[in-house]
């Protein structure tokens, strides 16, 4: 007879992506003096497309136990190179040159088993729960009148009604598309760290902020034949502007004088062909390791946005989008007397909170594409008036 536990896995968003947590489990017997020390908790999961295994599993440290009720809560160990952690793996669809997708999908399979004392049990996962992510509304879907559908997350502020108040748009970046609707729209804020924007932190600062986080079904460069754009195209502009549109009707607490567009990479992209194309509508924007080729932009589409609020950034380093667009898109503006146009470069993207190390006493090294990381966390910065200003103390007051 299996010795069956049900449990709810806890899921949560760091930079280096949504890694698990917590095992919530509902214990069978007497949870007096159960210990830490007692307990074994393995992993094993459904690996991506770019790891070395189908599978990938780990058995996982656990930190500290705690009892509730009926329920024992483990917390587990989280580091960046724990891969057996992450709650996401990465896939690829190729359909043709040119014409592929990379994409962030849930790591199912995802299973845990238990020893405890030499007993083994069979664990059965009743829930997951993602702090942040779970104050989200993921259900929204959104036709065009080009027929083309978007899913989004949004997020609405405590006691918004009682007042006007700010919109985010984030845009995601190419591995948190749909997959053609197969995903939802969770992926959008829990692949890289969006939930931040709603939490304390961000929110304080911008006096409590909606959040719209549309999802695409590919990605946002694609300019309608499934490839790449080569112009600056994308099949999915006509839905964006439509789909804010709706949402400002239906949240009229929304102020349209302080409506703040970002997003990273594909949706960096995406920023850029909205600000330039519907420049009137957006109070400022932050084009985060952006892929708009400057040679797509006209000088009467620079003059459009020259006196608009814009921070970038990008790492130099980066090897995915390379840093000489955002550096010339900048120049570009600054050349046509921008007063208001900033950035944030970094040599390399690395660890600066002090918690993630290698291991050898050095700040853990991040992928240099990643430059959302110190975006979500609010350590970008510059010099704006004289002053050292973050990126969120600066969208504030826009």
């Amino acid at each position: 007879m299996k010795n069956i536990l049900l449990y709810k896995m806890v899921v949560e968003g760091f930079d280096f992506g949504p890694y698990v947590t917590k095992l919530i489990i509902a214990w069978k017997g007497d949870t007096n003096g159960l210990c830490a020390e007692d307990f074994i908790v393995n992993v094993t999961r459904q690996g991506g497309a770019f790891e070395p295994t189908p599978i990938v599993s780990g058995t996982r440290k656990i930190t500290k136990l705690s009892v509730s009720g009926g329920y024992v809560t483990l917390d587990l160990e989280v580091h960046p190179s724990y891969s057996y952690a992450n709650a996401l793996r990465v896939e690829k669809i190729e359909e043709g040159p040119g014409k592929f997708y990379v994409g962030n999908q849930w790591a199912y399979p995802y299973t845990h088993s238990l020893i405890w004392k030499g007993i083994e049990f069979t664990m059965e996962c009743s829930g997951i729960e993602m702090p942040l992510a779970d104050s989200f509304d993921i259900s929204g879907r959104f036709v065009a009148s080009d027929n083309v559908i978007l899913q989004y997350a949004s997020f609405v502020p405590p006691e918004a009604e009682s007042s006007s108040r700010p919109l985010i748009i984030w845009l995601h970046g190419a591995g948190e598309g749909s997959w053609f609707g197969s995903q939802r729209a969770d992926v959008a804020i829990i692949g890289n760290k969006v939930v931040a924007l709603a939490d304390k932190k961000i929110q304080e600062l911008m006096g409590g902020a909606y959040i719209l986080a549309p999802q695409v079904p590919t990605m946002w460069m694609d300019d309608g034949s499934g490839a790449y754009t080569k112009n600056g195209i994308t099949k999915y502009e006509t839905a964006l502007i439509e789909l804010i549109e709706r949402y400002l009707i239906d949240h009229p607490n929304v102020d349209s004088k302080r409506i703040f567009i970002g997003g990273c990479s594909n949706g960096g992209f995406m920023t850029m062909r909205m600000i330039l194309q519907y420049p009137n509508k957006f109070a400022a924007a932050f084009p985060v390791c952006q892929a708009y080729d400057p040679n797509w932009i006209t000088d009467e589409q620079l003059m459009g946005i020259v006196n608009m609020p814009i921070w970038q950034v990008h790492a130099r380093n980066d090897g995915i989008v390379a840093f000489s667009g955002a550096e010339r898109t900048h120049q570009l503006l600054v050349e046509r007397n921008a007063k208001n146009a900033h950035h944030t470069w970094y040599d390399v993207m690395e660890d600066i909170s002090g918690q993630w190390s290698d291991g050898k006493g050095n700040p853990w090294k991040y992928d240099g594409h990643w430059a959302w990381i110190h975006v979500f966390n609010n350590d970008a910065s510059a010099e704006v008036c004289g002053r050292d200003i973050t990126i969120f103390e600066w969208l504030a007051a826009q």
